[in-house]
């Protein structure tokens, strides 16, 4: 699961699970991590290896997600190979270098590469996500000095966790691989703004600006920009006495 439990001595300690710290860290390095000049070869990955059971397909799930990988077909993923992130590192993260078979090489599907990744990506969909993730950066990074503090914390946190879904979820095409007027870049390009603005609020408001805390993972409804954390420790539970109070 996202949280795990722990503590000794009757004491209960809520902590990101190690999958989820991983997947985070993943998510930090996405506002960062570019491509690579492509030299045509893509990666393949077959996820119906023997190996992999019911409670290894959550792990599939986020590695696959962390690759950027696209399904071909059933159980077949596949990708350009132009990411500077090592496939069977992000494998053996998630325990699955043994349970999957991959490959990187020449990939022969009788399409043009470019008509291959459109219907694979969907880049329709995503381009409007990344449209709207741009401009709403824009919109927010020209009012946050105007609204009160509460609000302006409040609308960086929001805007800023929208901003690194769409981050995500770009899948970082070779540039002939996509379409015309790709903002990708400018995503990038604005979400670093947008962080240093919310960088200086947050340093206005509490007197230094936090530093970087792994995002919560995918999945949970909020997702807190880098520039809105403070780490913080696990919060240990009080022990529940054992015996009943009387009425």
């Amino acid at each position: 699961g996202t949280i795990e439990r722990r503590g000794t001595n009757g004491e209960r300690r809520y902590a990101l699970s190690g999958r989820s710290r991983i997947l985070n860290r993943h998510i930090l390095e996405a506002q960062t991590l570019c491509p690579r000049a492509w030299n045509g070869q893509w990666t393949l990955v077959i996820t119906w290896a023997p190996g992999v059971v019911r409670r290894e397909r959550d792990r599939l799930r986020q590695a696959l997600r962390v690759l950027r990988l696209a399904n071909l077909q059933p159980g077949v993923w596949v990708r350009p190979n132009n990411l500077d992130l090592s496939l069977e590192e992000v494998l053996r993260e998630y325990g699955l270098d043994k349970e999957v078979i991959w490959a990187i090489g020449p990939l022969h599907h009788g399409r043009s590469d470019a008509s291959l990744a459109r219907d694979l990506f969907d880049l329709e969909d995503l381009a409007r996500q990344i449209d709207r993730a741009c401009r709403d950066l824009k919109t927010s990074a020209r009012r946050l000095s105007t609204l009160p503090r509460d609000r302006a914390l409040a609308e960086s946190f929001l805007v800023g966790g929208r901003a690194i879904k769409a981050l995500f979820g770009d899948p970082l095409l070779p540039p002939p691989l996509l379409p015309a007027l790709w903002r990708g870049e400018e995503l990038r390009a604005r979400f670093a703004a947008y962080d240093r603005v919310g960088r200086a609020l947050w340093r206005e408001v509490v007197g230094f600006a936090p530093g970087r805390r792994p995002v919560p993972a995918l999945g949970v409804r909020a997702h807190t920009p880098p520039h809105l954390l403070i780490a913080t420790p696990e919060v240990p539970r009080r022990r529940e006495s054992s015996k009943k109070e009387m009425p």
